[in-house]
């Protein structure tokens, strides 16, 4: 054989080659961006009113008497209160997480060891793990290791466009001795989808 058709047939096998993975590439590519749509849900949240809670260390309540609290005394700061709700836009079902990020207001905060937090829905039913007893402090939830200034309220299951509405009420606990200087502890509440 001549050497000019050997240099043909290897110039025409690499560029065969050249060709079959280009063109493996952009099936691949097409193939992930398909599944990651398909995959991916469009949670957001959308607040009644604010986006945070702000307590003052004016009186320690009781979980009775807090757990009954409509919102009326959010201007004083005797107990925060907060009602939104998790949208799912999207017709597959998607995991989600209520996320609290503290924010510093005021140079003397309140220890949140002595924030108590009460999750309900719209009807006032508690949702899981605020159902108990005891009812978890701020200090006691668990800070999430992707986004570590945040701490995780709470974690749930939503079905493709749906809604689930939510109120979350949170006070200076009854434990907790009231100390001669105004104190302030302020949070937000956010989601993060799976």
């Amino acid at each position: 054989m001549n050497k000019d058709i050997i240099k043909r047939i290897i110039i025409s096998c690499i560029f065969c080659l050249i060709l079959l993975a280009v063109m493996l590439y952009f099936f691949i590519q097409k193939e992930y961006q398909s599944y990651q749509s398909s995959h991916q849900s469009n949670v957001r949240i959308r607040y009644e009113l604010d986006d945070y809670i702000t307590i003052k260390n004016k009186i320690p309540l009781s979980d009775a008497i807090a757990k009954k609290y409509d919102g009326s005394l959010i201007e004083d700061g005797t107990e925060g209160y907060i009602e939104f709700s998790i949208l799912n836009e999207h017709d597959k079902m998607a995991i989600y997480e209520i996320l609290l990020k503290k924010n510093k207001i005021s140079p003397k905060e309140i220890p949140d060891s002595c924030i108590r937090l009460f999750l309900t829905d719209d009807r006032d039913m508690p949702m899981n793990g605020f159902d108990g007893n005891v009812l978890p402090l701020y200090r006691d939830l668990p800070y999430l290791v992707d986004q570590p200034s945040s701490k995780l309220l709470y974690s749930g299951i939503l079905e493709g466009n749906s809604t689930h509405k939510f109120r979350l009420r949170a006070w200076y606990a009854d434990h907790c001795a009231i100390s001669g200087v105004p104190e302030t502890f302020q949070f937000e509440v956010s989601v993060k989808n799976h």
